[in-house]
């Protein structure tokens, strides 16, 4: 708890003069504003016609409709709430081309990070590929199928795709290198400030084909040596190829009452890399979580490199404004590097899934904001 004290002016009408009273009260410990806080941007999209773009707008930034309804959401969230960070998911099936990024695409991304940047908007950048392991690695028969390979209109583990995905070969780690490699350095080159991508975050699962978690370190994962491998070798290459600090995605196995299974991606990852060659473990969060697992795992020392994200709202049975609290004092607590929400805009084709900070159908900076977690935000 940190104490605050107002000074009080008492006069005396006895004699004439005035004395400076410190007024102290106990406080919970303020967030850093040098910590990461923001939320998954998902604007409202449309084109001429007034039909919505979803999940594909980065894909049409160059429309001036688009790109304008898009700053128009930046202006929102920066008069709206005190956040000025945002995160947004980049996916190889849907926004980057694998193996090879169109220039295009890479264009449509910088337009989108310098607007941002000019709103006074820092973006965590989420950028996906399911190529974690090769297809081969995942033999005929496994209970979940690897997505690369796949078309749209398929259902795959249960997920219909909107796209194709691409087959991932057994050089996946060197196409990842090159893939990565040219997305930062066309970011590089094209962005105005670099300080504009709080970090530049990996993803990837695969056996999804949307841009998620690198859900490929728990104990039973039958492939966890593959994935050990690539970022093994991934990490240190990025490593030498940007200035861009680098994050990765990962999420605590919360379907196992077993906290050992639960938090076991983490010793899986150190057994692969050191976490001193990284930034930011970015650990989607629930209101089950537990932090000193984590930093009993990860060491004290790593905390402010754990960011909360996702909150999962829509698994609680308590309200999104106290969900919200509960994490961000953990934040505090514990000393962690930040947290970002699971997201801007309630999306009702994903349920429960897809509870936002602000109703649907609501642009402008007034309308639609649900207060009381506006108000635990800091």
């Amino acid at each position: 708890m940190k104490k605050t004290c107002k000074i009080l002016l008492v006069m005396s009408i006895a004699v004439l003069y005035v004395v400076a009273l410190p007024v102290c009260s106990q406080v919970a410990n303020p967030i850093s504003k040098t910590i990461v806080q923001g939320l998954r941007f998902n604007p409202e999209t449309f084109n001429s016609n007034g039909k919505a773009y979803k999940g594909a707008w980065l894909n049409v930034y160059s429309d001036p409709i688009v790109r304008s309804q898009v700053q128009g959401e930046f202006v929102a969230i920066r008069q709206s709430s005190h956040l000025s960070t945002i995160s947004l998911l980049v996916s190889a099936n849907q926004h980057l081309k694998w193996p090879v990024p169109a220039e295009a695409e890479l264009q449509n991304l910088i337009n989108f990070l310098n607007d941002a940047d000019a709103q006074g908007l820092q973006v965590i950048l989420l950028v996906s590929t399911p190529c974690v392991i090769p297809n081969s690695a995942v033999p005929v028969g496994s209970p979940k199928v690897h997505v690369g390979g796949h078309h749209r209109g398929e259902v795959v583990n249960g997920v219909q795709l909107y796209w194709d995905v691409a087959f991932c070969a057994d050089n996946s780690i060197e196409l990842a290198q090159r893939w990565y490699g040219q997305i930062l350095s066309s970011l590089s080159r094209g962005i105005k400030s670099p300080n504009v991508i709080a970090y530049f975050g990996l993803m990837g699962n695969p056996t999804l084909p949307f841009a998620t978690e690198m859900n490929v370190f728990y104990d039973d994962y039958p492939q966890l040596k593959f994935a050990q491998q690539y970022v093994a070798r991934l990490v240190p290459y990025l490593r030498s190829q940007t200035v861009f600090k680098l994050g990765i995605s990962l999420l605590p196995g919360f379907w196992s009452n077993d906290p050992t299974f639960q938090y076991s991606f983490l010793k899986n990852l150190k057994a692969a890399i050191t976490f001193s060659s990284f930034d930011y473990l970015d650990i989607t969060s629930s209101d089950q979580i537990d932090i000193s697992a984590i930093l009993n795992r990860v060491g004290s020392k790593n905390a402010p490199r754990i960011i909360l994200s996702d909150f999962k709202y829509g698994e609680s049975r308590k309200s999104q404004a106290a969900v919200t609290s509960f994490h961000l004092a953990q934040v505090r607590q514990h000393g962690l590097g930040g947290y970002w929400v699971w997201q801007y805009k309630d999306d009702p084709e994903l349920g429960n899934q897809g509870l936002g900070i602000r109703r649907s159908g609501f642009f402008g900076a007034t309308g639609g904001w649900k207060t009381g977690v506006l108000a635990a935000l800091p």
